[in-house]
């Protein structure tokens, strides 16, 4: 029987690294995330959502900027969502969505004492855009975005019994 769990904050993390100038990686962490799980042995159910306004990579003008209307908008998209579709092995089909743009990714996935997911995305596929200068360029920075989530296994869910 599978047991229900919220996400605690203080032990799950949301984190993201993308190259920036070929030579080095922007690292960063959402502060503020939600969800609930389903498992036991397998994962049966997965729904977060993160605030984007929570962003860090510990530099406040860029910072500043992705969370600008030129990036992540977060006035008009304050929240990105994930759900999970269906697990494949050691693998979840998710569905991610990132300024109402919906796509299916695949990644990998653990389950021990916590639940891990790990995976890449392409920024570009969600409408997440630099300057012209930077696209046309090629290398201020890259497509890819490897996303790493840590989900502890800590608030069991309680029904209301009345």
């Amino acid at each position: 029987m599978a047991q229900s769990y919220s996400v605690d904050q203080k032990h799950s993390l949301v984190s993201f690294k993308v190259r920036h100038m070929l030579f080095t990686m922007t690292e960063g962490t959402f502060e503020r995330f939600a969800g609930k799980c389903d498992y036991d042995r397998t994962l049966h159910l997965l729904e977060g959502e993160v605030w984007v306004d929570s962003l860090t990579t510990k530099d406040a003008k860029r910072d500043a900027y992705l969370k600008s209307s030129a990036f992540f908008d977060v006035e008009k998209y304050p929240k990105m969502f994930l759900k999970l579709i269906r697990v494949e092995g050691d693998k979840a089909r998710l569905e991610l969505t990132i300024k109402d743009i919906k796509r299916e990714v695949l990644f990998d996935m653990d389950i021990k004492d916590r639940l891990s997911l790990h995976g890449t995305i392409s920024r570009k596929a969600f409408n997440l855009h630099f300057s012209k200068l930077a696209e046309t360029g090629g290398i201020a920075v890259g497509d890819r975005v490897t996303i790493d989530i840590k989900i502890a296994k800590i608030d069991v869910m309680m029904e209301n019994k009345e």
